[in-house]
């Protein structure tokens, strides 16, 4: 049977007429539109969480042992989902932090889920509750459905922003846990796929917590498709049920493991506690709603924000409550059409319920939530409109598609992305602090300063935002400004490391020296896995004097963080100062190996090598130190001692000249060339 459009989308068209190559090239279709609308975020950067959680994550660098690459830092986006982790370990084997490679994944993965619900739906339509009014058409809803769902633009967060991975891996299990069940209804294969049913699900438990309500997600399904009332479905199943609910073992455990509440950032226990966090998710869930059926404005950080007081949040609340109330009374009354609302809620319930300290509200938790809200909607406009929905349902899509594909340019750059987050909410305090980091990393510092002082008068108590200002300042020269800024973070968060380090630094810059360590000391006390704090301290304790403890905390850092040269280049120096050069030669090559174009560890490691009476290698480190920093005068000069050794005054003479050249009054080099000393 040739496939045509028309042919495919004729309501008309009996189940059984429907081929495997049609069902295959519907599928072909779905996959096609999902990677075109993506393909322009391929080369989107890292962004935001995603440097924690891949640029600077030491576990994802190796694949073995296996359970080291399952296990995520501490306070990272993949802590206790060891699938997350794993997957971007597989990334970082297959590619290393080349970006591309991790949106590959990340398109594949939503492609995937669209291919689940695809089945899902279609499947789910031909049971026999459906068959006689859906049968002739669900190929075409389910198609229409899973388009619409994997091309809304609210999706982007999931996949465009590499580490909210999590909720696609998520949704792809859920989905497939979902889809098993529904093939285990064949009775000829039943123990088969309720086996692959629970192995779905225990991978969703691995991937993200909000895979916790499947299991009952499964039983709702069960009784409002299938066996009619819960005690029935109970009775067919009871085993595959008790299979589905062992899985929250594995979430218990993870969940337990990563401290119970994400290191005090979401979760039972949390500082927030339970009504106020209660009190800002009736905005959440109109916003939800709003942008699922009108996706726009779509805001990839909505800020902190907390509801002053019940009469605060009553004009959401008015609006939220009444809806989920009738959700709840149409899921008793009508299973089978109240079942599409009760998915979404419960979806939706751990992150709703469960009190956090930041993201009230947050677009990617709509990710598999919005997927029952379209299949609704698509089966609305089929009873409403029969054959004439088809059109409807194809505009839609590709409209979506095309918000999908303009969206993805507001990912293109880190700055972009977060000053569309300003333009859509001014008063975004973490945006304006994002926003004023880029610039500081840019030389930008009254860029960046604006922005931090932006930040502090929306938000006076935000610790981060005085520190960062304190940086910027420091780094001006105005330290007494600077020193205020950090103690007021220390103040407003006495438990911030970063906070005492930049205060220790700072102090000892100013030669107060033994005050800079105090402060040094009790930031890495705060955090002894803070690699920059050890590093600090260590320079201090070096400047100080203090070489052997200097050499003790720099030790720690590189143990912290041995694949940054920076640890490696101070270590070595404190190593010299030590007279132990043969270690500080192999931090030094560490260093080099690490960033062929770090300055620093190629002078240092021509000193050293020079020192060690090995002129001739010292003389490649010293030219590329040039080639670096063609205006150092220290490199010309150490260069032209290396060539004299060497037996190359020409060649010595060149580079004395350039450091005269550079530093006029350079009395060795001065004399080097017979020059006298410089008249003033």
């Amino acid at each position: 049977m040739k496939f045509s459009l028309p042919t495919f989308f004729a309501p008309g068209t009996a189940a059984a007429a429907v081929t495997p190559r049609q069902i295959r090239l519907a599928g072909a279709l779905l996959v096609l539109a999902t990677v075109a609308v993506y393909l322009n975020s391929l080369f989107v950067p890292f962004l935001y969480d995603d440097n924690a959680a891949i640029v600077e994550n030491r576990t994802i660098r190796q694949l073995s042992p296996l359970l080291d690459a399952m296990r995520a830092p501490p306070g990272t986006t993949p802590e206790g989902r060891p699938l997350l982790n794993l997957s971007l370990a597989l990334n970082h084997r297959l590619g290393g932090l080349n970006v591309v490679g991790y949106h590959v994944a990340n398109i594949l993965l939503h492609a995937l889920a669209g291919l689940a619900l695809f089945g899902l739906v279609r499947r789910a339509l031909l049971l026999p509750r459906w068959s006689e009014h859906f049968a002739p058409v669900a190929l075409p809803l389910a198609l229409g459905a899973a388009a619409l769902w994997t091309l809304h633009p609210l999706q982007t967060e999931s996949v465009t922003y590499i580490v909210q991975r999590a909720e696609s891996l998520m949704g792809l299990f859920y989905l497939l846990t979902l889809y098993a069940f529904v093939r285990s209804l064949d009775e000829t294969r039943a123990e088969l796929w309720q086996t692959l049913s629970v192995g779905a699900c225990l991978l969703g438990m691995a991937s993200k917590e909000v895979m916790a309500s499947a299991p009952i997600v499964v039983l709702l399904f069960d009784r409002a498709f299938v066996a009619g009332t819960l005690r029935e479905a109970w009775t067919r199943r009871r085993g595959y049920y008790l299979a589905l609910a062992a899985t929250w073992l594995l979430l218990a455990a993870l969940v337990l493991g990563a401290g119970g509440n994400r290191n005090g950032a979401v979760g039972l226990g949390v500082a927030t506690g339970f009504w106020k966090w209660w009190l800002t998710q009736p905005e959440a869930l109109a916003r939800y709603l709003q942008l699922s059926l009108w996706p726009h404005p779509l805001v990839f950080d909505y800020d902190t924000h907390w509801v002053r007081g019940a009469a605060a949040a009553q004009p959401w609340a008015f609006f939220i409550l009444p809806l989920v109330g009738w959700l709840l009374v149409d899921a008793v009354r009508r299973p089978a059409r109240g079942f599409f609302g009760l998915m979404a809620l419960a979806i939706l319930a751990p992150t709703s319920l469960i009190p956090g300290t930041t993201q009230m509200i947050v677009e990617h938790r709509m990710y598999l939530a919005l997927a029952p809200l379209l299949v609704l909607v698509v089966l609305a406009l089929h009873r409403r409109f029969g054959a004439r929905a088809w059109p409807l349902v194809a505009a839609l899509a590709v409209a979506a598609g095309a918000l999908t594909v303009v969206r993805n340019t507001d990912y293109a750059t880190p700055l972009g992305l977060w000053k569309d987050a300003l333009a859509k909410r001014p008063d975004n305090a973490v945006a304006h602090v994002q926003a004023a980091n880029i610039y500081y990393a840019q030389g930008q510092a009254a860029e960046a300063a604006a922005h931090l002082l932006e930040a502090i008068r929306v938000r006076p108590d935000y610790a981060l935002a005085h520190h960062n200002l304190g940086q910027v300042l420091g780094s001006a020269g105005r330290t007494t400004e600077a020193i205020r800024r950090f103690q007021a973070s220390i103040e407003l968060e006495p438990t911030l490391p970063i906070s005492y380090a930049g205060l220790g630094t700072t102090l000892a810059q100013m030669g107060r020296t033994d005050a800079g360590i105090g402060y040094l000391k009790i930031a890495v006390r705060l955090d002894p896995k803070y690699p920059t704090g050890q590093l600090m301290l260590g320079l201090a304790l070096y400047r100080a004097g203090r070489i052997p403890e200097a050499i003790a905390a720099c030790e720690r850092a590189v143990d912290l963080a041995p694949d940054d040269p920076i640890p490696h280049n101070y270590l070595a120096n404190a190593l010299v100062a030590a007279g132990r050069l043969p270690e500080a030669q192999a931090h030094l090559e560490v260093a080099v190996k690490l960033r062929d174009s770090n300055y620093s560890a190629r002078f240092n490691l021509g000193r050293v090598l020079l020192a060690r009476e090995n002129p001739a290698d010292a003389r490649p480190q010293f030219e590329a130190a040039i080639r670096l920093q063609p205006r150092s005068a220290e490199a010309h000069f150490f260069l032209g001692e290396t060539l004299t050794i060497l037996g190359d005054a020409p060649g010595a003479k060149v580079h004395y000249t350039a450091t005269v050249r550079l530093v006029p009054d350079h009395t060795e080099a001065r004399a080097r060339l017979g020059l006298g000393p410089l008249l003033k």
